[in-house]
């Protein structure tokens, strides 16, 4: 699933056979800023997460075929929330969503780019979906230099390996290049999915 900038409009993709397809293209009803496809186990149902600043969701029709009338809802609005980093609600405010579900928690990843910071992966996590009621951290603010290229790393989420290690999947802008795949260490704290060297949210 995916939102198109060009076209203005959303669009799902489904397929029985992901190796070898054929692929169904389904145009949704809408525009979905950035948006996250979710299917919850707990409920059986599909939703989008999407939008900047405030992260809303809605949910899907059974077929996937179009965004049920009167379900979207704000989930978290990041403008309105206290955050243990300054300047958090100015600048680049919260894009790019991404939703997993592990152990009690839903958590909901966002990229935001504070005024005088560099990018800044946020966490929000709640034990039902949907809520508005959530927690929230920040867990990566890098603002390392590489190769000239600042601004530092977030937009992503958390993957699991077959060995159960965890690791943070995000991006990092590297101008004509475009935005290079950055992976670092996930280490949980507290239920929180905490990134860089030893989980210290900075490295």
């Amino acid at each position: 699933a995916f939102n198109s900038n060009t076209t203005g409009k959303a669009y799902i993709y489904t397929t029985k056979d992901i190796e070898r397809g054929a692929w169904t293209k389904t145009e949704l009803n809408g525009s979905f800023h950035d948006l996250a496809l979710f299917f919850d186990d707990a409920s059986g149902k599909a939703y989008l997460l999407y939008g900047g600043g405030q992260i809303k969701c809605a949910e899907l029709s059974e077929d996937l075929s179009e965004v049920k009338k009167d379900t979207e809802q704000i989930l978290f609005d990041i403008t309105k929330e206290t955050w243990n980093v300054p300047n958090i609600g100015t600048g680049l405010v919260g894009e790019g969503t991404h939703i997993m579900k592990k152990g009690e928690y839903y958590y909901v990843f966002n990229i935001c780019w504070p005024t005088g910071s560099g990018r800044t992966e946020l966490c929000h996590r709640s034990k039902t979906f949907p809520s508005t009621q959530w927690e929230n951290e920040v867990i990566l603010q890098a603002n390392f230099q590489n190769n000239g290229v600042g601004g530092g790393v977030a937009q992503g989420g958390v993957i699991d390996t077959v060995d159960g290690k965890w690791y943070g999947f995000l991006f990092q802008d590297h101008g004509a290049i475009g935005r290079v795949p950055v992976l670092t260490d996930c280490t949980w704290k507290n239920d929180w999915p905490m990134l860089g060297k030893d989980g210290d949210g900075k490295t």
